[in-house]
């Protein structure tokens, strides 16, 4: 007849043992998760920095097309055209510096004489 080994499973962990790789098992499970979640958290601001950097480069170069268009729509050179064109009756206006202050001087001159004429009361 054969023994059996009945002391092979006799020394077992003790209660406060298996309390503390429980314990242990608890603290390393929950700094994964924290690790994780911080983690996912950086990655989706990341994430939603990056689609706002996008956004913002498109809505300069839509400014940057826009400020041509612009420019092109009020560039001097191609407005004198159009009225050229156009057969309009206005003048070349002169950007000579005393020519615009005199014209700006001759007007205000000539409403403070209308201000103090007898007409103009």
């Amino acid at each position: 007849m054969k023994r059996k080994n009945t002391k092979r499973y006799t020394r077992g962990l003790d209660v406060r043992a298996m309390l503390l790789v429980l314990l242990f098992g608890l603290i390393a499970t929950s700094l994964g998760c924290g690790f994780v979640h911080m983690r996912t958290r950086r990655v989706t601001t990341g994430d939603q920095k990056r689609g706002l950097e996008r956004e913002i480069v498109s809505l300069d170069k839509e400014i940057a097309t826009l400020e041509l268009r612009f420019a092109q729509a009020t560039d001097r050179d191609a407005l004198a055209m159009r009225v050229r064109l156009e057969g309009s009756d206005l003048v070349q206006i002169e950007n000579d510096y005393r020519t615009l202050h005199g014209v700006a001087i001759e007007r205000v001159a000539m409403r403070a004489d209308s201000l103090h004429s007898p007409a103009g009361r």
